[in-house]
């Protein structure tokens, strides 16, 4: 009888877990994680805020805990997706569909991870696996092949990143009116122009560097 109860303890326990992450990731994506108070979490969530602190210390590793899982996950989703291709422009192609297929499917989380990264979690991007870490990968391997122009690989990935989170931005506005998937290939078509390299010619960047 002991052990039943136990397990039934563990059992609602993890469900109230569930339910602050769920109930802290739509707050923090509404208000920002400065602007979200425990309190707030709590009562969304039902619960006690004493319920949140046997979990974590406090809000700010709530927050570090839903980004860092959620960028790991948001970065494995794009890896999939080109799995076994071959080519810089169709794995940069399937791998947009994948980043604008997260951003539509999950668009809490998406808003979260934008702009917890660009403001208040900026601070967990150096150790934290994400998709610009694979983008990087592409730009890297499509240089060392060239098949992309002879640039530093950060200044590519800037590139590529500016370009294609603004959609999501732009779509929510209005200013764009086609569904993301429908972006894709004149985007791959613009980024590619710019990208591609005009020749095998001459050494790489990272020969060069060398």
């Amino acid at each position: 009888m002991g052990e039943v109860l136990v397990k039934e303890k563990r059992k609602r326990q993890g469900t109230k877990r569930r339910e602050i992450l769920r109930a802290a990731l739509e707050l923090f994506a509404q208000k920002g994680v400065r602007a979200t108070t425990v309190k707030d979490i709590a009562g969304k969530a039902g619960v006690a805020e004493g319920a949140l602190y046997r979990h974590w210390k406090g809000k700010e590793e709530l927050a570090e805990e839903l980004f860092c899982e959620n960028m790991k996950h948001f970065k494995d989703c794009l890896e999939a997706e080109i799995e076994g291709f071959k080519g810089a422009k169709l794995r940069l192609k399937r791998a947009l569909g994948a980043f604008y297929t997260f951003a539509e499917k999950e668009p809490m989380v998406y808003r979260f991870l934008i702009q917890a990264s660009h403001h208040e979690l900026s601070y967990l991007l150096p150790r934290t696996p994400k998709p610009m870490d694979f983008f990087m990968k592409i730009m890297v391997e499509g240089i060392q092949s060239r098949e992309l122009k002879e640039v530093e690989p950060p200044l590519a990935v800037a590139f590529i990143i500016g370009a294609v989170t603004k959609l999501p931005d732009y779509r929510r506005m209005g200013i764009i009116k086609r569904e993301l998937k429908d972006c894709i290939d004149p985007l791959i078509e613009l980024l590619w122009e710019g990208l591609r390299a005009r020749n095998g010619l001459g050494k790489t960047f990272f020969q060069r560097k060398g």
